[in-house]
């Protein structure tokens, strides 16, 4: 499991262009994209389309997500150090590899994580030119990597109200869908590693929304969502070793919000 911690496209929000290939629809723009709330989506009316994102003041990134996406086709996503002259890498997503329940993310773990970033340019495909293209919110940041859980426990939620009525009959009120994990760490990292690395996401705020991926063997490929840590208390299980060294773990609720 990985965790984000920052989305170092905030820090250079002030000094972001963005340039698109269609025209976005009314009330959906392109600077929708840094927003955290992913349903404020950028939106455009067309199966093909493209976004760039530029900087002036580059960072390094480990991943980039895109949150609550719709695409008809597939999605490319490249990296730039200088804009349009000099790309880094890329990657296509298909439709079938997004990732979620209810909404949809886009997962690129970067291989070059030390060349500076200084622009993202996303291209969509698709052939209907009446199609629904948008993506919610994109993250580009560093990781922590925590390994293979020792534990986890995963649950699909439904968030609808249900009331039942004096005739016995269920009155509904749909709402969204969720995903929620338990996540027991193995116990192989040093005490004061594990509580550095969970100080991190508290000093940061254990309910900003960030990344988490599940990249253990029981799924085919890497799940991606966009949740927060459901507590403000992180509690460590300390072993020592018996040569002076102290291992530990603990034990994460994690969220999926939008």
């Amino acid at each position: 499991m990985k965790i984000g911690e920052l989305n170092k496209i905030l820090d250079v929000s002030s000094e972001i262009t963005y340039t698109e290939s269609v025209t976005n629809v009314s009330g959906f723009p392109e600077t929708n994209i840094i927003d955290n709330n992913t349903l404020k989506v950028w939106k455009v009316t067309q199966g093909t389309a493209s976004l760039v994102i530029e900087w002036t003041t580059g960072f390094t990134a480990d991943m980039i997500g895109l949150f609550n996406v719709a695409l008809e086709t597939n999605v490319t996503i490249t990296t730039y150090s200088a804009y349009p002259a000099t790309s880094i890498e890329s990657k296509v997503v298909t439709a079938a590899q997004l990732t979620g329940f209810e909404y949809k993310n886009a997962l690129f773990e970067l291989t070059d994580t030390t060349t500076s970033i200084v622009a993202i340019k996303l291209e969509f495909t698709g052939g209907t030119p009446t199609f629904s293209t948008y993506a919610g919110y994109i993250w580009a940041g560093d990781l922590i990597d925590f390994d293979c859980s020792e534990k986890m426990q995963l649950s699909d939620n439904s968030a609808d109200q249900v009331t039942t009525t004096r005739t016995n009959r269920p009155d509904v009120n749909r709402e969204y869908n969720l995903q929620t994990y338990s996540v027991t760490l193995h116990k192989e990292t040093a005490f004061l590693t594990l509580r550095g690395y969970m100080r991190t996401l508290l000093l940061s705020g254990y309910a900003t929304e960030r990344p988490f991926i599940i990249d253990e063997n029981f799924l085919t490929a890497p799940d991606l969502l966009l949740g927060i840590l459901d507590a403000p208390t992180i509690k460590y299980d300390i072993f020592n070793t018996g040569d002076s060294n102290y291992i530990a773990q603990t034990t994460l609720g994690i969220r999926e919000v939008t």
